[in-house]
């Protein structure tokens, strides 16, 4: 009764570890916020981190800007004689 009642040892066991993976996902969220915050202050305040996000994730250039486009080659099958 010790080992399988609801009130049990097997039962204290699978809600430790569920709790114990609880706080690892709570830790690994709470990095991810720590690296958003820092993201959020540098596209507030770094003008060098909003030019890259504006030429990266939106294409801009700044005039005089050469822009090259890197089109991937399709392979050709070959002809049959």
């Amino acid at each position: 009764m010790a080992v399988f009642h609801e009130n049990g040892i097997l039962n204290a066991y699978h809600l430790e570890q569920g709790q114990l993976k609880i706080k690892s996902e709570i830790d690994d969220l709470r990095l991810n916020n720590e690296k958003l915050r820092l993201e959020i202050t540098a596209l507030k305040s770094d003008p060098y981190e909003i030019e890259k996000i504006a030429r990266e994730k939106l294409n801009l250039a700044k005039p005089g800007d050469h822009v090259y486009h890197i089109v991937q080659a399709q392979k050709s099958l070959p002809l049959s004689p």
